[in-house]
C-alpha cells in the first residue's frame, strides 16, 4: 500500500516531529515555505541515488522543498528552523523516504540525504523542531526526544503529541533506508509494516482492527470467541451489551460468556432462554436465578419466568420475582422472618418495608429487616388465622383485637376475635369507613359535621397506594346513595346530567331518581334500595323546576316547566309528548293538570298566576289561587245544559252549599249539590234567598230571618275580657267568647239576649273540641227576642251552616276552622277586614282596649306567610296551654309543627232552633 494513495484518497496526513529519532512532522504540500534563493537552482526530475543515499529534484543534486509541492511523490514535511533544514516524506516505487531538504533560503549540507546517520548528526545539535498539523495550525515548539535503535538499523518509536493529541508516528527504517509505518498513521494502525487485524494491544488497551481500521460498536469474532467493541474500537470488558435483542455478557478479558434471548427475539425457540459458556461449551440454564444486565432473572424449565410471585429457592429461602426479576429474599429461622433486597448483585438487609404476600401472609419488616407485623389473608392455609393481623413480640405472634389498625397504607377493623370486618361500613367520630372483601378500608366518607371543614362532606377512595378524593360521581355510602360534585357531597336538591344519556335527581342529599332519554323520549327510574327500578304513573319533580308525568306506558307524556325553571322563555309552560312523532307540543288556552293541581294557560301557552277569578269560556269561570293553581272551576256544558262546580287544588272535590264566584268581575253565587252539579231555580240557603238562572248562578242574594246581635258590642266584651289572657286553648277561648254574645233589647227581633257570662249569650254544650265544630254537631242554648218577648233556653245547632273557606264569604263573628293533613288543628274568631294595622288599632282603642294591651297582643306575622291576606284579622286562643289570646292576620294559614290551613267557615248567625224535646 502506498502512502501517496492514502493522501490522494483524502486521508489526513499528520505531522512527524522528533527528527533526531526519526520521528518527523508532516504538513500538506500547500503549506510549504518558498525559499527566496531557489531560483539559483533549476528544478529537475525526481531522482534517487541509492548508493549514496541521496534524492534530488534540483540541477545541483539537492532536494528543494518548493519543487516537491504538488508533485505525486510528495507526502508531507517538517521544519527545523534552528538547524535551517526541512524534512520531507516522499514516495518512490512503493517505498517511502524521509529526505532532508534546504530550509528557506539556506542550503543545507545535508540536502537530499535520507540515510539515518544524517538525522543523527542533526539530532546531536540538540535543537528543537516546529511541527505542523495538516491544516498548518496548532503550531508548537517540541523538545527532541532520544531515539531507540536496534541491530536492524534505526527504529523510530517516540510519539510526539500536541496538547495530548497525537501528531507524530513511528517509522521503521529498512535495510535500504526507506521507511515503513508502525503503529498509528493517518488513522490506521500498522503492525510489522502492515495493516493491523483482529485484537491488538495498544499501550495496554485492546482494540479490534480490520485492515488497519478500528471497528467501533460491533460484535466481532476472534480466535473462536465473540467480543464487543465500544465507540473507539476498544474491547469492552466485564459488562452487558444488548446486540440484536440479545443481552450479552463479556467477562474481564472481553470474551462473551453469557447470553439472554428476550421474548422479542426473532427465533421463537430461543425466546426467554439464557446460555452460558463453560469449559469451551455453550449450554442453556434450566432452573434458578441468573444475572442478566443489572438484574437477576429467574428461570424455570429452561425459560425466563416473567410472572410475579414468590418461589422457594434451594430449599432454604424464598425469592420474590416481580415481572421476571428477582427483587427480594425472605429467610425464616425459628419463626423469625428477615427481609433482603438486591443492591447491584449483592443481597443487603431491607428495613422499614412491606413485603408482597407469601402463602397468604404479608409482612412489615422493621429494624435489621426483621418482621414485626404480619397480615394473614383469606388465602392462607390455616383457617384459624385467616383475616387477622398479628404482632411479633417476645419471639411469638400475637393477635391484634378490638381496634382500627393501619397496615401498608390500608386501615383494618379487628373485632374481639381479631378478625377483619369485611364488606361493611363502620362509623366513628363522624367518619364512615368501608372495609372491603379483603378487610381493608378502601373508602372513607367524612360526614358534614366532621371537625375539619376541608374534609367534611368528602369521599376518599384508596387507589394505587393512596387515598384520592372523589371529585364527581354517584356512590353508595353505608346505605345512602350520594352524589358528589367539585370534591364535595351535594347535600341539597340537584338535577344533573350524569353520563351521556341520563340525569340523576338528588333530593335532600340523596339520589332518588334517574331519568334516561333517547331522542325526546324520557323514561323514569326510582331508586329503591339503591337500585334503579322502572317507575310509571307518577309525577317526577326536580329542584330546577322540571316536572314530568310518566304515564302507564313508562315514558314521560307531559312536562311542566315551573316558575323556577332556569330559562325564562319557557317558565310556566306545559308540553305534551307524542310518541309516534317523538315531539313535544306546547299547550295553549286551556286548563292543564300538573303535578300539584291544575294551571290556566293563556293563548300564548304561559301559566296565568295572578290570583283571582278568570273568565274561561262562555258561562264558565275559574279561580287562580296565590300559588298559581286553579282551585275553583265552574264549567257550563251547553249539551247537557248543566253547570258543574269543582274545587280543591286537584279539582277533585264536589262542594255543597252556596259558593261565591265572579263573572266579568261581578260577584255571582252558585249552589252546587250532588256531584258538584249546580242548582237551577229559587232556593233559600244559610239565611239567604237566591234565584239561580239556567247557567246555575245567581247575581244577588237577600237575607232572610236569622239570629242577630250587635257585633261591635260583642267584640268589645271579648277584647276587654280575654285579649292578652294566658293559658287559654283556642277551643276553650271560643266557647267562652260565645257566652258574651247579645244585648238586652227585647224589641229587636231575633236578637240574642245577654245577661251575664254564666247565663249567656250563647252557651255551647259540653265544651266542644275543634273536631266537633268541623265534623260533629255542636249544640248550644240561648234566649232570643220574638214578638217583643224573650224566648228562653232554646236549644240550637251552632255548626249547622258550614261553608268552605273563602275570603269573600267571611263575615264578622264567623268561626274559622284550620286543618293539617286532614285533621283539625285550630279555630279562630273572625273580627273583620282592616286595610292597615293602624286602622285595626284605632278600632280596638274605640272599643276601650288600652294601648299596652294592643301593643302586646296584636301580631302582624301572619302577613309573612303565603296565602294570608294581611287585611283580614281574627282573634284566637293559643295552640298550646301557655299561649295568650292574641289578634293576628293569619285567617288562612297559621304555622306550628307544620302549617295549618283554613278549610271551613261556621256561620253562627245562621244557627237554627231545634226541638226542645
Amino acid at each position: 500500500m502506498r502512502l501517496s494513495n492514502i493522501k490522494k484518497a483524502g486521508i489526513c496526513i499528520v505531522s512527524l516531529a522528533a527528527l533526531q529519532t526519526g520521528i518527523v512532522a508532516f504538513a500538506e504540500a500547500d503549506q510549504v515555505a518558498t525559499p527566496d534563493d531557489t531560483t539559483r537552482r533549476a528544478e529537475t526530475e525526481f531522482s534517487i541515488d541509492r548508493e549514496n543515499h541521496v534524492i534530488s529534484n534540483a540541477n545541483d543534486g539537492t532536494f528543494v522543498l518548493e519543487y516537491a509541492e504538488d508533485e505525486d511523490y510528495f507526502v508531507g514535511y517538517a521544519e527545523d528552523k534552528a538547524n535551517e533544514v526541512a524534512y520531507v516524506l516522499v514516495t518512490y516505487e512503493d517505498e517511502y523516504y524521509l529526505v532532508i531538504a534546504d530550509y528557506d533560503k539556506y542550503l543545507s549540507d545535508y540536502s537530499g540525504k535520507y540515510d539515518d546517520s544524517f538525522f543523527v548528526d542533526i539530532k546531536d545539535k540538540g535543537n528543537s523542531v516546529s511541527t505542523y498539523s495538516a491544516d498548518g495550525k496548532n503550531k508548537k515548539e517540541l523538545q527532541p526526544d532520544v531515539a531507540d535503535y536496534d541491530e536492524d538499523n534505526s527504529i523510530v518509536n517516540v510519539e510526539i503529541k500536541d496538547e495530548d493529541k497525537e501528531l507524530g508516528n513511528t517509522f521503521i527504517y529498512t535495510g535500504t533506508y526507506s521507511v515503513s509505518p508502525d503503529g498509528w498513521f493517518c488513522g490506521l494502525y500498522y503492525v510489522d509494516q502492515d495493516f493491523a487485524d483482529g485484537i491488538v494491544d495498544v499501550d495496554g488497551v485492546k482494540y479490534f482492527f480490520k485492515d488497519g481500521k478500528v471497528v467501533p460498536k460491533e460484535l466481532v469474532e476472534f480466535e473462536g470467541n465473540k467480543y464487543y467493541t465500544d465507540a473507539f474500537g476498544k474491547i469492552v470488558k466485564a459488562t452487558w451489551v444488548t446486540v440484536d435483542k440479545v443481552e450479552m455478557y463479556f467477562d474481564g478479558t472481553g470474551k462473551n460468556i453469557r447470553n439472554y434471548y428476550g421474548y422479542d427475539y426473532s427465533e421463537t425457540s430461543r425466546r426467554g432462554t439464557c446460555e452460558m459458556l463453560s469449559k469451551g461449551k455453550w449450554s442453556n440454564v434450566t432452573e434458578g436465578a441468573y444475572l442478566v444486565g443489572d438484574s437477576y432473572y429467574y428461570f424455570r424449565n429452561g425459560k425466563h419466568y416473567t410472572g410475579t410471585t414468590w418461589v422457594k429457592y434451594n430449599n432454604s429461602y424464598h425469592l420474590y420475582i416481580n415481572q421476571g426479576k428477582c427483587i427480594h429474599k425472605l429467610t425464616n429461622y425459628e419463626n423469625t422472618y428477615q427481609y433482603w433486597k438486591l443492591k447491584g448483585s449483592q443481597w443487603i438487609i431491607a428495613e422499614n418495608e412491606y413485603a408482597a404476600p407469601l402463602y397468604g401472609m404479608s409482612f412489615y419488616f422493621g429494624a435489621n429487616g426483621l418482621a414485626t407485623v404480619r397480615l394473614i389473608d383469606s388465602t392462607n392455609s390455616n383457617e384459624k388465622y385467616r383475616n387477622t393481623i398479628q404482632e411479633y413480640k417476645n419471639k411469638s405472634w400475637t393477635l391484634v383485637q378490638n381496634k382500627m389498625y393501619q397496615f401498608n397504607s390500608y386501615y383494618y377493623f379487628l373485632d374481639e376475635y381479631g378478625k377483619f370486618a369485611t364488606n361493611i361500613w363502620k362509623t366513628s367520630n363522624n367518619v364512615r369507613r368501608y372495609f372491603d372483601a379483603k378487610g381493608s378500608n378502601s373508602r372513607i366518607y367524612y360526614e358534614e359535621d366532621y371537625d375539619d371543614e376541608d374534609k367534611a362532606g368528602t369521599l376518599e377512595i384508596f387507589t394505587n397506594g393512596a387515598y384520592t378524593t372523589v371529585q364527581k360521581g354517584a356512590y353508595i355510602i353505608s346505605g345512602d346513595y350520594m352524589y358528589f360534585e367539585e370534591g364535595k357531597r351535594v347535600t341539597g336538591d340537584k338535577f344533573v346530567l350524569y353520563g351521556s344519556n341520563y340525569y340523576i335527581n338528588v333530593t335532600k342529599g340523596l339520589i332518588t331518581e334517574k331519568v334516561a332519554f333517547a331522542g325526546n323520549k324520557y323514561t323514569l327510574y326510582s331508586c329503591v334500595n339503591n337500585k334503579f327500578v322502572s317507575k310509571s304513573g307518577a309525577w317526577f319533580k326536580t329542584s330546577t323546576g322540571i316536572k314530568m308525568y310518566f304515564c302507564a306506558n313508562g315514558y314521560a307524556s307531559r312536562c311542566y316547566l315551573a316558575r323556577n325553571f332556569y330559562n325564562v322563555d319557557y317558565t310556566g309552560t306545559v308540553w305534551d309528548y307524542d310518541i309516534s312523532s317523538d315531539k313535544w307540543t306546547k299547550l295553549t288556552g286551556r286548563i292543564a293538570s300538573v303535578d300539584n293541581g291544575y294551571v290556566w294557560l293563556n293563548s300564548a301557552g304561559s301559566q296565568v298566576d295572578v290570583m283571582g277569578w278568570k273568565d274561561y269560556a262562555d258561562k264558565s269561570v275559574l279561580y287562580v289561587n296565590d300559588k298559581g293553581l286553579v282551585t275553583e272551576y265552574v264549567s257550563y256544558n251547553p249539551t247537557t245544559k248543566t253547570t258543574t262546580y269543582k274545587t280543591g287544588e286537584k279539582l277533585a272535590l264536589a262542594p255543597r252549599g252556596v259558593r261565591a264566584a265572579k263573572i266579568n268581575g261581578d260577584v255571582v253565587y252558585y249552589y252546587p249539590y250532588e256531584n258538584g252539579v249546580c242548582y237551577v231555580g229559587e232556593a233559600t240557603v244559610g239565611g239567604f234567598a237566591y234565584v239561580f238562572n239556567e247557567y246555575g248562578y245567581a247575581t244577588e242574594r237577600k237575607a232572610v230571618a236569622g239570629l242577630s246581635w250587635d257585633n261591635d258590642v260583642w267584640m268589645s266584651r271579648v277584647f276587654k275580657k280575654y285579649l292578652g289572657t294566658n293559658s287559654l286553648y283556642c277551643n276553650t277561648f271560643t266557647n267562652l267568647a260565645l257566652a258574651l254574645i247579645g244585648g238586652d233589647n227585647v224589641a229587636s227581633e231575633r236578637d240574642v239576649r245577654f245577661k251575664d257570662q254564666s247565663s249567656g249569650g250563647i252557651l255551647a254544650t259540653g265544651s266542644p273540641m275543634i273536631r266537633a265544630w268541623r265534623w260533629g254537631t255542636v249544640y248550644g242554648k240561648l234566649t232570643y227576642a220574638s214578638n217583643g218577648a224573650w224566648v228562653e233556653n232554646q236549644n240550637i245547632v251552632l255548626n249547622k251552616n258550614i261553608v268552605d273557606f273563602n275570603y269573600n264569604d267571611l263575615e264578622p263573628g264567623d268561626l274559622i276552622i284550620y286543618e293539617q293533613g286532614g285533621d283539625t288543628t285550630h279555630i279562630s274568631l273572625y273580627i273583620g277586614k282592616f286595610s292597615t294595622v293602624d286602622s285595626l288599632k284605632t278600632y280596638l282603642k274605640n272599643m276601650g282596649v288600652s294601648d299596652t294591651v294592643i301593643a302586646n297582643n296584636v301580631k302582624t306575622w301572619g302577613g309573612y306567610y303565603e296565602g294570608n291576606d294581611s287585611a283580614y284579622w281574627c282573634i284566637e286562643g293559643g295552640m298550646g296551654s301557655n299561649n295568650s289570646v292574641y289578634i293576628c292576620n293569619n285567617c288562612y294559614l297559621t304555622p306550628g309543627s307544620g302549617n295549618s290551613y283554613a278549610t271551613k267557615i261556621v256561620k253562627l248567625n245562621h244557627a237554627i232552633k231545634v226541638d226542645n224535646n
